[in-house]
């Protein structure tokens, strides 16, 4: 057996205060977290996507939700992008 596995067990053994976790993660500080959240937020950006938000009207939106099911795609975003791209092709094309 070693260390940590019999500190767990004695740690294990105490009665947890309210609000209290068992974890035996070391919480990590405020900045470390910061960076590891601006970090998952630049993935896109580095990949050459960039984020909208768009609001539109209910009967503008509902047409996407059948045809991201129809099509196999994840979300309505894929469909708003195959649409996009689909007119800008068919724009070059004339």
């Amino acid at each position: 057996m070693s260390r940590l596995d019999s500190l767990t067990r004695i740690a294990l053994s105490f009665p947890l205060s309210p609000g209290a976790s068992r974890s035996v993660y070391l919480p990590q500080a405020p900045e470390a977290k910061h960076r590891r959240s601006r970090t998952l937020c630049m993935r896109p950006r580095v990949a050459g996507m960039t984020e909208i938000i768009v609001e539109l009207p209910r009967p503008s939106v509902d047409p996407f939700g059948g045809q991201n099911s129809r099509h196999g795609m994840r979300n309505r975003g894929q469909v708003v992008e195959q649409l996009l791209t689909r007119r800008s092709s068919a724009q070059q094309a004339l």
